[in-house]
């Protein structure tokens, strides 16, 4: 048998036969003649057949070694055969990703996979979205942190830990002039000397007092008229839109996002101030890995989609890049990997992307091309044979020829994630108040407080659920109640606590008191006990909310009125909100304050209760947590509803009446 024949077969066999295997038929071909290949010819004919039948050319196929990994990104495929899973390092990850595929083939909704895989690991990552795609993922991931650009609170030129302050400057005087559009060293040379001289006068600099120096400066030449106009006009419209994201003096530390699972939303900033924003961030995060020598692991993920908005490979060629060389965003593909910081990048057309960003990127994954130009910069890229270039015009919607540096390439199926996109803004600013409400009141200034407020502290610490005028009550110690309400009232002014309404007893909202972020931090500094607040807010941050935790706690608190009551008791596979035993019956109660249910852990439960009370928090949640309890089937009889807190209250107060009818027909909804 022809040895060529052999092995191009042997070559579709890889997934199946060892590399060292394969060597060793092709030894015995060539030393002995021995046709040991026909022993597994006819396994290659049918995979030869099978991807002839597809349509979509000869890919080549993986060894198993490659599959090896981590972070799940889809399933293999041999036309319609799954070969197995594709399975991504993490040491692969942090050598960069690129995804090449025209719009609606799926860029976005692999881009999620990759999230809820990095999300699964506990890895951070950031991701800086153009279109509020992302913001949908928080239904999936819980903790997911998502923040409007202009709800940020941070000052452009306050330097990372342990960065030195006129390097951070000369950092900042690199990427505006790339943010900005400056065509002409000499504006460049210009703004370095107005952040030079600021650094001088002063050291709480943010660019408001860049904006005023220039104003200010004294105009010596036409030709620094001309840089001077050019630096002011670009200042003066950027703090008009992005003011306080970026020059609030004492600002939200950057270093604190980049340990979260974060989407900052850059929709509808104009492509200078999106240019600025990631540049900014990117700077920050590689002179703060730099400086606390974060070094031989994964610390975080950039995952920047429609990244031709802010890159591409007509500026690879400017006169600015010629003079001041490569942006930030162009140099983090070759990097940043040496800091613990990984890149996804996403893009519609591979010819119009920096030479670099592809280059240095370990991974490519591409999608259907149908331009030539695309054709040819991706098979060059990824170094494709001609029979691999013919499959990129045949990949259908979510399938992709992936291959890594040195590695086969291959076609790669990934799974469709199923996700309802109508989560708007209000309910958003509604999910994010409580890290609107931390960055918005940071600040490091000395806080001053009166006995009043600190006595004031000292019993919210130890009432986490006491309504505002519970509060009131137990502050009786202070005097007249205008000294309480004054108390309490300077605590939110000064933010260290904050408002939130509940509906508990009753129609009316009932008002709490929480601590904010700054207000833990001081309460813990001045030996004010918090553990108790750090569970209830660590909760709230992983997704079940103060409201989730109060409504829990009034009901057990209730019940231990009628009888014994435990908090997150675990029954069955299911850990109750809240567990009692009154009278001999065994009684549970789920509080949804989001209609998330895991009925088929409910049923373990179930079997083991002789009553399940279910309150939802309004009618909208009611309908959809309903909807799926009544896949529990028989057990639904067990089962009492109700659409809100408060008639489920009136009910514990009145010793739970229903009790005494469990041997009857439960009524459905009270």
């Amino acid at each position: 048998m022809d040895l060529d024949e052999v092995i191009e077969g042997l070559e579709l066999l890889k997934p199946w036969i060892p590399e060292k295997a394969r060597k060793a038929i092709i030894a015995s071909q060539i030393l002995s003649g021995n046709d040991a290949y026909e022993r597994v010819r006819p396994l290659a004919d049918v995979v030869r057949a099978i991807i002839i039948a597809s349509g979509k050319g000869i890919a080549s196929l993986p060894e198993s070694e490659e599959l090896e990994g981590e972070i799940y990104l889809g399933d293999v495929m041999l036309g319609e055969l799954k070969l197995g899973e594709f399975r991504l390092k993490r040491d692969d990850l942090i050598k960069g990703v690129t995804i090449f595929a025209p719009s609606g083939h799926g860029k976005t909704n692999l881009i999620m996979q990759f999230l809820l895989e990095l999300s699964r690991l506990n890895i951070p990552f950031t991701v800086f979205d153009f279109k509020q795609d992302y913001r949908h993922l928080i239904r999936k991931i819980p903790n997911l942190v998502v923040l409007k650009v202009e709800w940020l609170r941070c000052n452009l030129l306050d330097p990372p830990p342990n960065v030195n302050r006129f390097e951070w400057l000369m950092e900042v005087a690199n990427l505006l002039p790339y943010s900005w559009g400056f065509f002409h060293w000499g504006t460049g040379s210009y703004l370095t000397d107005m952040l030079m001289e600021a650094f001088n006068q002063k050291e709480d600099l943010t660019l408001f007092d860049i904006y005023e120096l220039v104003k200010q400066d004294d105009i010596t030449s036409r030709r620094k008229a001309d840089w001077h106009d050019v630096l002011e006009s670009r200042l003066s419209s950027t703090l008009r839109t992005l003011g306080k994201v970026i020059a609030t003096k004492k600002g939200y530390p950057i270093y604190k996002l980049l340990k979260l699972p974060l989407v900052i939303e850059l929709y509808n900033l104009r492509e200078a101030d999106a240019k600025l924003i990631v540049s900014w961030f990117l700077a920050y995060e590689l002179h703060y890995r730099r400086a606390n020598r974060h070094r031989g692991k994964l610390y975080h993920v950039n995952v920047i989609d429609e990244y031709h908005r802010v890159v591409s490979r007509q500026h690879e060629w400017s006169e600015m890049t010629k003079e001041m060389g490569d942006s930030i965003i162009e140099r983090q593909a070759r990097e940043f990997r040496d800091f613990g910081e990984a890149g996804i990048y996403a893009f519609q057309e591979i010819s119009r992307i920096h030479h670099s960003v592809i280059e240095n990127s370990e991974l490519k994954i591409c999608g259907n091309l149908s331009s030539w130009e695309d054709i040819e910069v991706a098979a060059n890229s990824m170094n494709l044979k001609e029979e691999e270039v013919r499959t990129l015009d045949h990949l259908q919607v979510g399938e992709w020829l992936v291959k890594r540096r040195g590695g086969s390439a291959f076609i790669l199926r990934t799974p469709l994630i199923e996700l309802r996109k109508d989560l708007g803004d209000e309910e958003l600013q509604e999910l994010m108040k409580d890290w609107i409400a931390e960055i918005s009141s940071y600040d490091r200034e000395r806080i001053i407080l009166s006995e009043e407020e600190v006595a004031a502290l000292q019993v919210l610490s130890r009432y986490p659920f006491a309504s505002k005028s519970t509060l009131y009550e137990l502050l009786n110690g202070l005097g007249r109640l205008e000294r309480r309400v004054k108390a309490l009232r300077l605590l939110i002014k000064k933010g260290l606590v904050r408002e939130e309404k509940v509906f508990v007893y009753s129609t009316r909202p009932t008002e709490f008191l929480i601590p904010t972020e700054k207000g833990l931090s001081f309460m813990k500094a001045s030996g004010i006990e918090i553990k108790v607040w750090e569970k209830v807010l660590k909760s709230t941050k992983q997704g079940h909310g103060f409201k989730h935790a109060c409504i829990i706690y009034h009901a057990w608190r209730e019940l231990n009125k009628l009888g014994r009551a435990w908090m997150e008791h675990r029954v069955g596979e299911k850990q109750l909100d809240v567990f009692a035993v009154i009278n001999g019956i065994k009684l549970g109660v789920e509080v949804y304050v989001n209609p998330k249910v895991d009925w088929k852990k409910l049923s373990t439960a179930l079997r083991a209760l002789d009553l399940l009370v279910i309150v939802s928090y309004d009618a909208k949640v009611h309908e959809r947590v309903k909807n799926e309890v009544m896949q529990v089937g028989s057990l639904l009889e067990k089962i009492i509803f109700y659409t809100s807190p408060p008639p489920f209250f009136k009910d514990l107060k009145r010793g739970l009446p229903f009790l005494y009818q469990i041997r009857w027909k439960m009524p459905e909804i009270r």
